[in-house]
C-alpha cells in the first residue's frame, strides 16, 4: 500500500474521531471492524451511536448500509451526521433518533451485524436482544461491546432456543453468532 499524505490525513482523522468519541484503546474499534469485513453483512443496525464514530469504522470496513438508533442525549445527532459526512458515509447510515430497546418499532429488519453499545447493563442489552429478534436475517453476527459488564444478559441470550450459535470475546467485544434454525 502506497501511504501518500491523504491516507496519512484519513487515519489521523479517524484517531481524532475515536479520541473525541471517548475511546482511549482503538483496538476494539478495529475488531469492530474486522468483524464486519470478514461478516457477509449487507444491513447492520447499530444499537447507540454517540458521535457515530463505531458507524465510521464498520461502514468503512465493509460495503453494507447501517441503521444506526441512539436517544442522542449524550451528543446531538448532528454530531453524529457531521462526522458521517466529513468521512463520506453520510448515505450509507440512517439515524434514528429513539430508544434502543425497542429497536423492532423503530426500524425493518432483516440486518446481518448488530453492534449492541447503548444499554451497558445486562437488563438493557438483554431488552436490546429481545427487541432486535425479530429483525434478525436467518443467520447474523451480534456484536457486544462491554463483554466484561453485560456478562449476564449474554448468558441469558445463550440459554436454550436463544438462536446463539457460539460466541468469543475480543478487546471486550463479545462476538455470538446466530442462528434462527436453532431457536
Amino acid at each position: 500500500m502506497n501511504w501518500n499524505q491523504a491516507k496519512l490525513d484519513k487515519v489521523a482523522a479517524l484517531h481524532d474521531l475515536a479520541h473525541a468519541s471517548g475511546y482511549a484503546r482503538y483496538d476494539s474499534l478495529y475488531a469492530l471492524a474486522e468483524f464486519c469485513r470478514h461478516a457477509p453483512a449487507t444491513r447492520i443496525l447499530e444499537l447507540g451511536v454517540y458521535r457515530g464514530c463505531s458507524a465510521v469504522f464498520m461502514a468503512r470496513a465493509c460495503g453494507a448500509s447501517i441503521v444506526g438508533i441512539d436517544d442522542f442525549t449524550q451528543a446531538p445527532m448532528t454530531v453524529a451526521q457531521k462526522n458521517l459526512e466529513a468521512f463520506g458515509l453520510a448515505d450509507r447510515v440512517q439515524l434514528i433518533k429513539g430508544d434502543t430497546r425497542v429497536a423492532n418499532q423503530l426500524t425493518a429488519g432483516p440486518f446481518d451485524l448488530v453492534f449492541f453499545d447503548a444499554c451497558h447493563t445486562n437488563e438493557g442489552v438483554l431488552a436490546e436482544f429481545k427487541a432486535v429478534r425479530p429483525l434478525l436475517a436467518p443467520r447474523a453476527l451480534l456484536v457486544v461491546d462491554d463483554s466484561l459488564h453485560v456478562h449476564g444478559a449474554i448468558g441469558a441470550m445463550a440459554t436454550p432456543n436463544g438462536g446463539l450459535r457460539n460466541y468469543s470475546v475480543h478487546f471486550g467485544l463479545c462476538a455470538i453468532v446466530y442462528d434462527r434454525a436453532l431457536s
